[in-house]
């Protein structure tokens, strides 16, 4: 380890986080913008979901957040201390005026003297007597509405050159979407910011819908956002985004802050090494990033969990199945017939050691890392037969949100060894399921759509056994779509690579003795290169082929 790396690089945070943030607490605190969230009943889990939105808000440095969980007892008087009202409150079903007219009138000379009103997903499924709070959201849950099963499609922008919207690239969510949003009363200035597609394979309608809205009444402004069925929803960027500026906008005519595109690399400030004796971890405001773990009596390091920029947890450590599947990894299968992948259940074992030697870790002050490792294969108390000098450059978050790990193993046989796969009886050609390890990903369990491509455009079940630069899975791993892609350049031995895939678990590898076994002779050296990219969305195809490219340009000037 080196230290005073570490140390300098933490210290450059410091000042980073207090460049980063000072402007936008000094007008958060010199004007911020007085939000009331109400709330206190919903068909939606309003608890946890008024605990998220108050810290969305406070979280922007932009907001001041107020709660109150009995609007029924809000008055003229109260309600002017603030800029916007925030709705998280509903009564599915309920007529009569259920905030009584007092509170209704009192609500709507608020946003008419020239104040917000915000209201999101549930909140509009309500209030069939009150006329006034239709024009303000400008539509609602009514006679047609519907949805069909929460998943994952794309937000796209309708109007860009609202205040709201105008910077703001389309998106990718997981959520519900609804259909058939209806509008009671006519409303002046309505517009509809944001559509999508309701896909009728999703129970939807096959239209494009209003996702949303924002609407004028008399001097103010109203917004209302279809799309936050739940937490996990609203830890969308995307969703963050609408609902900062689009509250912001409700408040005072405008939108100060500078949007930024799903994709954008996250403030430096956000950003900061965790580290330990045993492992190193990037984290973006406290979730991680991309952790390695490298404990010397487990022998075998891996990287987990790979997590997307925005915390979407891709890896699957130790699954019961197969507790020797450690997320992102190398492992050889057998050495000279002695088995160094599988391991005893008890132990945590395999009969072969692959032992960790040494590691060097250098994090940078532009948070990429540079990881050094030695390792050694060798049966238990005995002599190492094969060394390998590992190196792994894992590139800062770049600005479309990706991020990659340049990953080079260089074996070297210390006497002849045989790497050997576990051989199939009546297999033909390594076309079966004996040709695993080498470098492996086991992908995270509970992953949506999860879909695999190949460089050839080959999908799913196809891809195995065939040969490829690339292979991509791409899946909603929590919060949208998101995947990693590992890429074997035509530099390695048995190039193009021939593919391991088993879907069901899911599992995937670049595997080097798919073909059948390999002899090294003494003295004599294996290199094996490869780019692993986790990526925002999902990859399309003239992506990962420019990545290719750029991977064996970079491999190219290694070599001249």
């Amino acid at each position: 380890m080196r230290p005073s790396r570490i140390m300098k690089c933490l210290g450059l945070l410091a000042v980073a986080v207090s460049a980063g943030l000072g402007p936008t607490m000094i007008r958060a605190a010199e004007n911020p913008v007085k939000v009331l969230i109400i709330t206190g009943a919903n068909n939606h889990d309003w608890k946890l979901t008024t605990e998220a939105l108050k810290k969305i808000y406070e979280d922007s440095g932009r907001f001041t957040v107020a709660v109150t969980e009995k609007p029924s007892e809000l008055t003229a008087v109260e309600l002017a201390k603030y800029d916007v009202l925030v709705n998280n409150w509903t009564m599915v079903g309920k007529t009569g005026h259920v905030w009584s007219v007092e509170v209704e009138k009192a609500v709507e000379d608020f946003v008419a003297g020239g104040k917000g009103f915000v209201t999101f997903h549930a909140g509009s499924s309500c209030f069939a007597d009150w006329p006034g709070f239709h024009k303000i959201a400008g539509g609602t849950w009514g006679k047609g509405t519907g949805h069909g099963k929460y998943h994952s499609f794309m937000v796209k922008m309708s109007e860009v050159d609202h205040p709201v919207t105008k910077g703001i690239a389309d998106f990718e969510i997981s959520d519900e979407l609804w259909h058939k949003v209806v509008v009671l009363e006519p409303t002046p200035g309505r517009k509809v910011l944001c559509r999508s597609m309701s896909d009728k394979e999703t129970g939807g309608t096959g239209s494009m819908e209003d996702v949303v809205i924002c609407t004028e009444f008399g001097q103010g402004r109203g917004f209302y956002n279809t799309l936050g069925h739940d937490v996990k929803a609203m830890d969308n960027q995307g969703w963050r985004q609408l609902m900062l500026r689009g509250t912001e906008w409700a408040a005072t005519g405008s939108v100060v802050e500078k949007p930024s595109a799903p994709g954008d690399k996250v403030a430096a400030a956000g950003f900061s090494w965790k580290q330990t004796d045993k492992s190193i971890a990037l984290l973006n405001n406290g979730k991680v990033v991309w952790q390695l773990n490298h404990d010397k009596a487990e022998g075998k390091p891996y990287f987990h969990p790979l997590a997307s920029v925005d915390g979407d947890v891709l890896t699957w450590l130790r699954p019961e199945d197969h507790p020797w599947h450690r997320a992102l990894w190398f492992s050889w299968k057998h050495i000279n017939g002695l088995n160094y992948w599988e391991e005893d259940k008890k132990t945590g074992k395999s009969d072969g050691c692959t032992e960790l030697v040494d590691v060097t870790i250098i994090p940078e002050d532009d948070f990429s890392a540079r990881i050094e490792m030695k390792l050694s294969y060798h049966p238990p108390d005995k002599e190492v037969l094969l060394a390998e000098s590992r190196v792994i450059d894992v590139s800062a978050p770049r600005e479309d949100g990706s991020y990659r790990l340049i990953w080079v193993s260089t074996f070297t046989a210390l006497s002849d060894v045989l790497l050997g796969r576990t051989p199939i009886p009546g297999e033909s050609n390594g076309v079966g399921y004996g040709g695993y390890a080498g470098l492996s990903i086991r992908m995270a369990k509970d992953t949506r759509d999860l879909k695999f491509v190949d460089s050839e455009g080959r999908q799913d079940e196809a891809v195995h056994g065939n040969k490829a630069a690339w292979l991509d899975a791409s899946g909603d791993f929590g919060h949208g779509m998101c995947g990693v892609a590992i890429i074997s350049p035509a530099s390695n031995e048995r190039s193009p690579s021939q593919w391991y895939l088993a879907k069901g678990m899911p599992y995937f590898s670049p595997a080097f003795l798919f073909s059948g076994d390999y002899k090294l002779e003494k003295g004599k050296p294996l290199v094996l290169r490869y780019s692993v990219l986790v990526h925002r969305g999902v990859a399309d195809k003239a992506m990962l082929d420019n990545e290719c490219q750029n991977f064996a340009n970079v491999e190219k000037r290694r070599h001249t």
